[in-house]
């Protein structure tokens, strides 16, 4: 699972920035830029952690029952805190992989 994550992290989004906010009523916001494909990398690391095999059925439920809202790359995802902890584990290894990842608690 670590060698996707890397592979998917080296091959799009080397120059991504992420801005993680602390959370609200079990929601977490997005700052994102570089378009929607970071995005599509926590929810595919979500549903690895998930052990779920069917992804982009998951990114189809993820985006339909978490209500995703944007604008200009502002994302609020209504996250239950367990999945939260994961995206936010998530955030530690794009760390690792020289993504610029700010936190704010």
């Amino acid at each position: 699972m670590l060698l996707i994550i890397n592979k998917i992290v080296g091959k799009f989004f080397r120059r991504s920035l992420i801005h993680f906010f602390k959370p609200q009523r079990g929601g977490v916001k997005f700052i994102i830029s570089r378009g929607r494909a970071v995005l599509n990398l926590l929810v595919a690391f979500i549903a690895l952690r998930l052990k779920l095999i069917k992804l982009m059925l998951f990114a189809n439920s993820f985006l339909k029952k978490f209500k995703i809202y944007y604008k200009n790359w502002y994302f609020f995802i209504s996250l239950k805190r367990r999945i939260c902890n994961t995206v936010l584990k998530a955030a530690f290894m794009l760390n690792n992989k020289k993504l610029t990842i700010a936190f704010a608690f």
